[in-house]
């Protein structure tokens, strides 16, 4: 199924193909540092998107990770017009009413749309 992943080190959105098990969320998560070191995503956190039933998975322990990189992404559409920064990759993938994945509705170019990057530290 479809779903967006986007990676602030790089400042690059790009879709991918997500298989639906929650295993594969950790790879997708997971990068090498700037040190060369393998940074592990152990446990993720979905913040939920206001419109569209999307969520965007991100690593629960991310503001430990050294040298992170951050974005920040809009919800447009929100009547708060709400910025929430966000550390190092995500991955949006749809939801449907019973808690279970479904393709993402959202196109990369509107996510790049949403995202200001942040300074990698």
């Amino acid at each position: 199924m479809k779903a967006i992943l986007i990676d602030p080190k790089e400042e690059r959105v790009m879709q991918l193909d997500y298989n639906g098990d929650y295993k594969t969320i950790y790879e997708h998560l997971s990068f090498i540092n700037s040190f060369g070191n393998s940074h592990k995503v152990r446990a993720f956190d979905v913040v939920r998107t206001p419109t569209g039933g999307d969520g965007i998975y991100v690593d629960d322990e991310g503001l430990y990770a050294p040298k992170k990189a951050w974005f920040t992404y809009r919800f447009n559409a929100h009547p708060m017009h709400q910025n929430i920064p966000l550390v190092n990759k995500a991955l949006v993938v749809g939801c449907d009413e019973e808690g279970n994945s479904t393709e993402t509705t959202d196109t990369v170019n509107a996510i790049k749309g949403r995202i200001t990057w942040g300074i990698t530290r």
